[in-house]
């Protein structure tokens, strides 16, 4: 599903898939509960890896500090 995004630091990805575990993405989204607006932190893979790098769920806009926060590994479509 296509998904409104703001790049706030790097290059804005414009052809990036991502794809997750429906279930356990529903569990992530479920967990986020009094809240109008989730971040999704998403990095680039190491140049030259193929490697899928965890994503990170906040309430907030930054990765760190006290925001809630849910860590979610992502999958390679079959």
């Amino acid at each position: 599903m296509p998904l409104a995004f703001t790049t706030v630091h790097g290059a804005t990805p414009t052809d990036r898939e991502l794809h997750a575990n429906p279930a356990f993405l529903a569990d992530a989204l479920a967990a986020f509960t009094g809240t109008d607006t989730l971040t999704l932190h998403l990095q680039d893979p190491k140049e030259g890896s193929t490697t899928l790098r965890p994503l990170l769920l906040t309430t907030g806009t930054r990765p760190t500090g006290e925001d809630y926060r849910h860590l979610l590994m992502p999958v390679r479509p079959s």
